[in-house]
């Protein structure tokens, strides 16, 4: 299967699927066409197979209705020549996080300590609350099922920490930046914790205000049926109680969505599986996660029923210093090369 046979695919499901994934997505394709002059086919057939492939191109457009998620694939992308540059090792005096007890501050509660991790308070705050979970071992790509599960439990004392110190904060975020070009600004492996007060962060908020809108007005839970739609297609499996899925809508390279009942239901598995594939077997090198879920007391908005949600990218695309990121990814829609349904094929994912 192949993103460019969504659409056909899509008219093979059963009816009742085919409903279902109408009243999520929307689908268009589209065929670029452009005229090469003869002094760039040679260098086309190097890069691209042939001039004939780049002449007539194939785009396919899906949008989330809902959240106004949208992704533009074309597979050719993934072809294009980028730079490479291997990341400069982090020097031992230069690594503030290798004596975090001596070289970085605690939260006022605290350090909270795992078998894997400790924390530290973040020196530039984005949030009131806003700390670091600092890997004891620094390779960025040495994390392992246990130091994975460890740090999220590690998250979740924090997050309990945080809120017991201030009643306001309720709004939990765990975000992973791994890699310069995920945007880390130190290579010692460290995860983010953050939990807001007064109002939910906004990208959170957009996905919450989408599910409430669509139980209004279908009677239904979207992100069970997210699930369905994916697993419909090929897109989806579950894994320890969380479903994993290949993203018909990624924000950016292979995006993996894990979706679990809570922080402790298979959700710690599931991301190890995913960045393990993201290592073992696409030799990703640089990724960023975000992971979220319901306010740790009530508030006023409605969160029935919203999971814990992680969302993993890939950056970089295996290009080094280059940049992933560009202003149609900024203000429009993203831009992807890579196929979900070959990321499904790698995550193992089945119909």
């Amino acid at each position: 299967m192949s993103i460019l046979d969504l659409a056909a695919r899509v008219q093979a499901l059963s009816p009742a699927d085919r409903e279902l994934f109408d009243r999520l997505f929307h689908v268009s394709v589209s065929e670029g066409r452009l005229r090469a002059p003869e002094s760039m086919r040679g260098w086309l057939a190097e890069w691209f197979g042939s001039a004939e492939a780049v002449e007539r191109q194939t785009i396919v457009r899906v949008t989330n209705r809902w959240t106004l998620e949208e992704a533009v694939f074309n597979p050719l992308r993934s072809r294009r020549p980028r730079p490479a540059a291997a990341p400069a090792p982090p020097k031992a005096d230069e690594d503030p996080l290798s004596r975090p007890l001596e070289l970085t501050p605690e939260d006022t509660f605290g350090r909270i300590e795992g078998a894997y991790c400790l924390t530290a308070a973040n020196v530039a705050k984005t949030e009131a609350w806003h700390g670091l979970i600092v890997f004891r071992e620094p390779d960025l790509m040495a994390f392992t099922r246990e130091s994975v599960l460890d740090c999220l439990e590690t998250a979740r004392r924090w997050w309990a920490a945080a809120h017991g110190e201030d009643a306001e904060a309720v709004y939990p975020l765990l975000f992973w930046n791994c890699g310069a070009a995920a945007g880390a600004s130190l290579a010692h492996a460290h995860v983010q914790v953050a939990l807001a007060r007064s109002r939910p962060f906004g990208g959170v908020e957009r996905i919450r205000a989408a599910g409430e809108e669509y139980r209004a007005r279908h009677g239904a839970d979207y992100f069970r049926d997210l699930v369905r739609v994916h697993a419909a297609l090929g897109c989806a499996a579950t894994l320890e109680g969380a479903a994993l899925l290949a993203s018909l809508t990624p924000a950016k390279e292979r995006e993996v969505m894990i979706i679990a009942p809570t922080i402790e239901e298979g959700l710690g598995e599931a991301l190890y599986a995913a960045l393990a594939c993201f290592r073992d077997r696409l030799s990703v090198v640089s990724f960023n996660v975000a992971l979220f879920g319901p306010p740790l007391a009530a508030r006023e908005e409605d969160w029935h029923r919203f999971p814990f949600v992680a969302r993993v990218v890939e950056r970089g695309g295996g290009g080094g210093l280059a940049s992933d990121i560009g202003a149609m990814e900024l203000f429009a829609a993203a831009v992807v090369s890579h196929d979900p349904f070959e990321l499904a094929n790698a995550l193992a994912v089945r119909p």
